[in-house]
């Protein structure tokens, strides 16, 4: 798990890597091309039980995150 944080929202298609070498349906990634993107900046790595998906869900978290966060 790591902490980070937003350098940057929405940036266009232009200014995202291009990762579509990773990608098996070549129509998913450019479909892929029309979403949201952020850029985010590794600050650490953290094992803290604290963050621990157990403990969120029980401090008022209601399902895992499918994205990022802020956690308060």
């Amino acid at each position: 798990m790591y902490k980070t944080v937003v350098e940057k929202v929405k940036l266009t298609k232009e200014e995202i890597v291009d990762d579509s070498q990773f990608w098996h349906k070549k129509e998913e990634y450019l479909n892929s091309l029309n979403g949201h993107y952020i850029r985010i900046r590794l600050i650490e790595r953290t094992n803290s039980d604290e963050l621990r998906l157990t403990k969120l869900l029980e401090n008022g978290l209601n399902s895992a995150p499918q994205g990022s966060i802020k956690l308060t």
